[in-house]
């Protein structure tokens, strides 16, 4: 037996896939979280351990049914090329996203730039990370100009110092950093 956090074991249920073997990498499993010495080795190996990864999931937490509802015809609209009919609920389901405690963790600056294929999930939807930042283009312009998800948050660049694999990535941490 052992004992996980309440979102770690909420992870591994999204993550499970009865289909199929699955090698996982989860810190709170693969490293002695009571021997502060392994803890410390291991860290500085995270580097490699995102390296090799095929692909790194950020699970993000569960969502409700409307929260996914929403999440699922944004990228359904981003797909497609077309505009969020519904400007207001889809920046309000981005904030929430963006407010969750993983956008707060110092270390997401090394899974993002050490991984090969970061992927956020939320509940059962995975997308990948770049498109995050996109879905800022979904909202249409106000009379000002302005676009009405300009007040979602401060835009943070990333770019992939190694592969290029996130490329130039504009997204809003909402105060994240």
């Amino acid at each position: 037996i052992l004992e996980v956090t309440k979102n770690l074991e909420c992870a591994l249920r999204f993550l499970r896939d009865e289909t199929r073997v699955l090698h996982l990498w989860a810190d709170g499993v693969c490293i002695n979280q009571l021997d502060d010495d392994e803890k410390g080795k291991q860290v500085q190996q995270m580097g490699r351990v995102y390296e090799v990864a095929h692909h790194t999931v950020i699970f993000l937490g569960e969502c409700d049914a409307a929260e996914e509802a929403v999440l699922v015809n944004m990228l359904s609209c981003f797909k497609k090329g077309v505009m969020y009919p519904e400007g207001e609920e889809g920046i309000k389901v981005l904030k929430e996203i963006l407010a969750r405690p993983w956008f707060y963790r110092i270390w997401i600056l090394q899974e993002l730039v050490m991984s090969h294929d970061p992927r956020l999930q939320i509940g059962n939807i995975r997308f990948p990370w770049w498109t995050l930042s996109r879905l800022r283009t979904l909202f249409s312009l106000d009379e000002a100009g302005k676009k009405e998800s300009d007040d979602i948050g401060p835009k943070v660049c990333f770019s992939h110092a190694t592969t290029g694999a996130l490329g130039e990535v504009s997204t809003s941490l909402q105060g994240g950093f």
